[in-house]
């Protein structure tokens, strides 16, 4: 038995027809670390003004005259997604070999495992996996986009290290001294107990690298281990406030924050569907191209709370106006 390109292109496309929903949804419904974080928005093609409001004091003393007091402000943090495609090209002799070797190691027939389904599977195991670093290490840079890995979309590291030096909508810096070995266990208490004390029951989740996470854990087990009763699901929460530790794969060990929940979102569009758009043949090969839009962001910074690993510099959001209009009960300069 052979096989040539010219043989595998109706295939593939007849499948790809035939299973247009699944091949979708596979795009947006496998999730990854960052998606298990998130909170997903469809329907977005490009920029998303997301709005919050901020109220000013309400409540007065009685006189029975009016006294207007109070006042409303509306704040947009305007998110985006980003066009993706794929363009890859496949030699079928290539998958062939492959192909054949897997039949004969499952029994099955050509009927019933298609060739056109592993070069999919392959595919579309290759975009989530893409996808996966591109949430964490992506750094969008139109420039560098077309034709590279890596520049498509901003992932987490990005998204963070912006709001810290985002001095118009800031996030809210909880100075630390540097982590080391010795002292991540003191300095996590540090940073859970210095979290503004009205946001403390919205917070859910800490996200640290997974080096971090693995630090953590190895200091909770050398000081509490010995301990009779010792329960080793300890390592996978804070020790005040309980939340649940994520240790996040290639996230930069300079980075940790903890969010208030359903403000991390991702955006995506279900109306302008993820989809191979084509296939063609060209010489030996078969080429496929496939679109869809994704992008991560934050609706509010002001209510990401990151670690800042210099204790000279100030807790809060790092101006007075947006410290008292923010967070008036803590004292903030």
């Amino acid at each position: 038995m052979s096989i040539t390109v010219k043989d595998v292109k109706p295939e593939l496309d007849a499948y790809i027809h035939k299973n247009l929903s699944v091949l979708s949804a596979r795009v947006y419904n496998e999730l990854n670390q960052v998606d298990s974080l998130a909170k997903t928005i469809t329907k977005v093609k490009g920029k998303y003004p997301q709005y919050h409001q901020i109220m000013g004091r309400v409540v007065q003393g009685y006189e029975p005259v009016w006294n207007a007091m109070g006042s409303t402000k509306y704040d947009p943090n305007v998110l985006e997604n980003f066009r993706q495609k794929v363009n890859y090209e496949i030699n079928v002799d290539d998958v062939y070999g492959t192909w054949l070797s897997d039949l004969k190691v499952e029994g099955k027939l050509p009927k019933d495992q298609p060739i056109s389904k592993k070069i999919i599977d392959e595919l579309f195991a290759k975009v989530y996996d893409d996808i996966a670093d591109l949430s964490v290490t992506g750094i969008y840079d139109e420039a560098k986009a077309h034709g590279n890995f890596g520049y498509s979309l901003n992932g987490l590291n990005t998204l963070i290290r912006q709001m810290k030096t985002n001095t118009k909508k800031p996030c809210f810096s909880i100075p630390l001294e540097v982590i080391t070995d010795a002292n991540m266990l003191d300095q996590m208490i540090r940073f859970e107990r210095s979290l503004p004390e009205k946001q403390r029951s919205k917070i859910k989740k800490v996200v640290m690298s997974e080096n971090n996470k693995i630090r953590y854990g190895d200091l909770i087990v050398e000081k509490y281990g010995a301990h009779t009763g010792f329960n080793s699901q300890r390592i996978e929460k804070t020790e005040t406030f309980k939340y649940e530790i994520i240790g996040l794969k290639h996230l930069g060990d300079d980075i940790i924050y903890c969010s208030l929940e359903d403000n991390f979102v991702k955006l995506i569009d279900k109306e302008d569907k993820p989809r191979i758009t084509d296939t063609q043949v060209q010489d030996y090969v078969l080429k496929i191209f496939m679109e869809f839009h994704l992008g991560y962001g934050f609706c509010c910074n002001h209510g990401v709370y990151v670690a800042e690993f210099d204790p000279t510099k100030p807790k809060g959001l790092g101006d007075p106006a947006k410290n008292k209009l923010y967070y008036p009960m803590e004292n903030l300069n």
